[in-house]
């Protein structure tokens, strides 16, 4: 074994030599896209909806159970439908065999919480002429014979896809469940597909040889390898191997994504570039991206399997964050395995635990001669140790992509078929043997598993084609943040229902999914309106609500609640009647179950249709991680003076792109005088870091940003938001209103700090004097949150939030949190100066209670934006505080009447 730690001339010299030696290993920043892909989120349950054929054949382009909608006259088919909080991932279909232009693809309709983020012309849509720009849109050329968006479209409460005309075989990814609406937004995914990575002037190869039958090390754990790269000679390919920490060693050509191995026989080389791998096929160079973790004793080696020295150039970076401390690994399924000539599926990728499966790179070839059958093959994934796959699609091309066995040799960033060959292709191919190298890398669109995830394809239409070779490689990254311990059956006695009208038959069927599938006779229960309750064990840990239920009804719907608090939705807008079973899981966190003698899931049924079941099953798992708890505060710094004559209030600090700061907040004279705040200061720092020294801010020139314009209807201004959207500023404030009852959100937009311009209307008005608004990007949509109580009935102080995807048309409000126990009040001064931020896959909340203290603050933690425990894990005394990250410290402002300015400190522990 080859191994170098530390490199100085002389050795340098050595190395060059006899083997291979590194630079000096520099450190980077992971993209924002691929750190977030190291983040687990278990409340996210990844989900398929497409047009596959629930009989179990291979009629996959009918419109099985999938309902249509009449609106101003015009019939729409509806693609996708969902309620709760999720986003749509991907959207794939296919248009007419050899057009272009589908006759029958009339529109397009996006519905985000009952907004329209796009509606218009199909092929437009995909084709980049409409708001989205490829390669997250791509048309029949591009996507090789479909049309195929990684548009993302996040959602708060519901989202559909209305088609005009006739879809033919389609797919919808999306995710649901607590924190689902997260992720990279549209243009970090956009930069991320675009960007050349392979450039990377920060990469420096040196030159040297393995010998043969040996091994190289080129990194020991624990460490993060941001980027690798390796040029090698042209018969290298087929003879070098890379081994990650214990796991099995694996082709070089397979782990950079080029699907090419010399195993059993010499494949060449193919020029690919994507958003994990290059491969260029003149310079013999591999280079990933692909974040590869090792733990501490883990070692990354390059081994020689050949009789002969091998040539290499070989460089490595490492990441600046060690995710290995945080306990995620890399995990790497090669497999090399004929067809099983049964109708089932051959796997791809089996594992246990905590997961997120993001690559799949496959080779099929040794099929029968002239036919491309095998391409049939439905993927089917499940999750969680499941019966039912919650992923199930509609054939091997439209998983990577493609349709119609595409149009040839492509790649994307997100998929491809980078080789494609035609041995034999006499005789119109009718004795062709073919060879095709795909990838698929689910970036966008991770697929999750709690407890394990099954990933297999069927071979041929329905599994048992014959014969066929696949050699894959699939990618994941395992989690060490929950253990499962316990999985409990939910036995019908232990069930109540109210007010439901209850009814139960046995049903004779099958799980929609193998083709030999067999039917099973269930007991079903269907509840028409009420209520369901269901005890649980209350310990603090969380835990996974499996339900098994008959799919013979569309619409099917259910809102899930423990303890009282809202935790997600049952629903499910498609029919299915040839095989009827199916199973649907949500992840429960139970932060706010109080009680430890026990609780109750409440789940009520939304609607007519009758809610069905067979079974609820209920995981339990155990958090290996202990939560930090014990957060601390450094002594405050007073970064703004306004002397003892003025103070600040509601603030908002922003950092333009020259890198200064700007601070703006309400100013007004000494004492407090609420009604008479008439004037937003501007102050300036030129600092890098202006929220750990004394007085660092100083007043702009000039020093008042915006007054109150009573000739718009405005009272007063308070709580500027300010937050940088594309090339613009844009201020959000409250600026009054004729009552109590009709307080006002308005905007003001600059293109340089200095000089704002008032939207000439309020943005929207609401109750309860609703003001301190706050901006916050949760995935592809803007969530506006404001103190707002949660009706005029009861009054009692909570965070109110509204959705646009536009930032000009709002969603109805909806309640992020409710402080129930609290007086009621007019102004729900419980939920004061509201803040969110995220960090470490967690949203924080933070408010100011001044009926309890005049900075009295809490803060909430959750894995939704958009709900909000009645617990929160920590009070302390700050006011109207606002929470910036710099260098990867967390910082906390505090201001106020009598307070001469504002001031900030470090807060440790999050």
């Amino acid at each position: 074994m080859i191994t170098v730690k530390e490199l100085s001339l002389t050795t340098l010299a050595l190395c060059l030599s006899v083997s291979i030696c590194l630079n000096a290993v520099a450190a980077e920043k992971l993209n924002p896209v691929l750190a977030d892909l190291l983040t687990f989120r278990p409340g996210i349950v990844t989900k398929l909806t497409s047009s596959h054929d629930p009989t179990g054949n291979n009629g996959d382009g009918n419109w099985h159970g999938h309902s249509t909608e009449v609106i101003n006259g015009q019939e729409y088919k509806v693609l996708f439908h969902e309620k709760g909080e999720g986003r749509i991932t991907r959207l794939w279909m296919t248009g007419s065999l050899g057009s272009d232009y589908p006759r029958d693809y009339k529109e397009i309709w996006f519905i985000i919480d009952g907004k329209t983020a796009y509606k218009g012309d199909v092929v437009d849509y995909f084709s980049g002429r409409g708001p989205f720009a490829y390669p997250l849109v791509l048309n029949r050329q591009a996507s090789s014979g479909a049309y195929t968006s990684y548009v993302p479209f996040s959602y708060a409460h519901e989202a559909k896809i209305l088609f005009k005309g006739t879809p033919e075989y389609f797919q919808v990814s999306y995710q649901e469940g607590t924190g689902a609406s997260a992720g990279p937004g549209y243009e970090e995914l956009l930069n991320f597909a675009k960007e050349a990575w392979w450039f990377n002037p920060n990469m420096v190869t040196i030159p040297g040889q393995i010998p043969a039958g040996q091994e190289f090390v080129v990194a020991n754990g624990p460490v993060t390898i941001s980027q690798l790269q390796l040029q090698v000679q042209e018969t290298g390919l087929k003879d070098l191997w890379i081994q990650v920490g214990t796991q099995n060693p694996i082709p070089l050509g397979f782990y950079f994504g080029a699907a090419v191995t010399g195993h059993e026989q010499a494949m060449g080389w193919q020029t690919t570039r994507n958003a994990l791998f290059y491969n260029d096929e003149f310079d013999k160079i591999l280079a990933t991206r692909l974040p590869i973790i090792l733990q501490e004793g883990e070692s990354l080696k390059i081994v020689n399997r050949s009789e002969v020295d091998q040539g290499v150039l070989i460089g490595h970076l490492e990441s600046d964050v060690d995710y290995s401390q945080k306990g995620v690994s890399l995990i790497s399924d090669y497999r090399s395995q004929m067809a099983p000539g049964t109708p089932t599926t051959y796997p791809v990728f089996e594992e246990k635990g905590n997961l997120k499966l993001f690559s799949v790179i496959h080779q099929l070839i040794d099929a029968i001669p002239g036919d491309r059958l095998f391409l049939e093959g439905d993927e089917m994934i499940r999750l969680d140790g499941l019966e039912y796959p919650q992923l199930l699609g509609t054939g091997t091309e439209d998983y990577y992509n493609g349709g119609w066995y595409f149009l040839g040799p492509h790649s994307n960033p997100f998929s491809g078929l980078p080789r494609f060959i035609v041995n034999n292709p006499e005789d119109g191919w009718s004795h062709a043997n073919y060879e095709l190298d795909l990838y698929r890398h689910h970036i966008p669109d991770p697929i999750i598993g709690r407890d394990g995830i099954r990933f297999g394809f069927e071979a041929g239409p329905y599994g048992d084609y014959l014969p066929l070779r696949s050699r894959s490689l699939a990618h994941g990254y395992k989690f060490n943040d929950y253990l499962p311990v316990a999985k409990r059956t939910i036995q019908e006695i232990q069930i109540t229902r109210s007010g439901s009208k209850v009814t139960s038959q046995n049903v004779l069927s099958a799980f929609d999914s193998e083709k030999a599938s067999k039917e099973i006779e269930k007991n079903v229960t269907y509840s028409q309106n009420g209520i369901i309750e269901i005890p649980v064990l209350c310990d603090g840990n969380p835990f996974l609500l499996v339900r098994t239920y008959d799919t013979a009804k569309a619409f099917q719907h259910a809102k899930v609640y423990l303890g009282g608090k809202y935790k997600g939705e049952f629903f499910d807008s498609v029919a299915t009647v040839a095989r009827r079973f199916a199973q649907d899981s949500m992840w429960i966190e139970r932060e706010s179950c109080l009680n430890p003698a026990g609780s109750t899931l409440r789940l009520e049924i939304q609607g007519d249709v009758a809610f069905s079941e067979i079974e609820y099953q209920i995981h339990y798992f155990q958090k290996n991680k202990q939560d930090k708890t014990l957060i601390t505060f450094e002594p405050m710094k007073k970064i703004f003076d306004t002397g003892d004559k003025y103070y600040v209030n509601d603030h908002s600090i922003v950092q333009a792109a020259d890198g200064s700061w700007h601070l703006f907040g309400i100013y007004h004279e000494n004492p407090f005088g609420p009604d008479y705040e008439h004037e937003f200061v501007h102050a300036l720092s030129t600092k890098s870091n202006p929220f750990d020294q004394e007085s660092t801010f100083e007043y702009a020139n000039p020093p008042i940003a915006l007054r109150t314009s009573f000739d718009l209807g405005e009272t007063h201004i308070w709580a500027p938001h300010v937050t940088k959207i594309g090339d613009e500023h844009v201020m959000f404030y409250h600026g009054g209103g004729k009552d109590n009852d009709v307080a006002s959100i308005r905007k003001a937009v600059s293109h340089d700090l200095y000089k704002w311009e008032k939207s000439p209307a309020p943005m929207f008005e609401d109750i309860c004097v609703a003001r301190d608004p706050h901006l916050l990007k949760v995935g592809s949509i803007w969530a506006l949150y404001y103190t707002r109580c949660d009706s005029v009935e009861k009054r009692i102080s909570g965070v109110a939030y509204r959705t646009s995807t536009d930032l000009k048309t709002w969603s109805e409000p909806q309640m992020a949190l409710v402080m129930t126990g609290t007086t009621p009040m007019f102004n729900s001064g419980f939920t004061e100066s509201p803040f969110l931020f995220e960090k470490d896959g967690w949203y924080y909340l933070s408010v100011t209670s001044y009926p309890i203290e005049w900075d009295y603050t809490s803060l909430y933690r959750s894995r939704s934006p958009f709900n909000f425990s009645e617990a929160p894990i920590a009070n302390f005394n700050s006011h109207a505080g606002e929470w910036f990250e710099v260098d990867g410290r967390m910082f906390l402002t505090h201001a106020g009447a009598g307070q001469n300015g504002v001031w900030a400190q470090e807060v440790k522990g999050l």
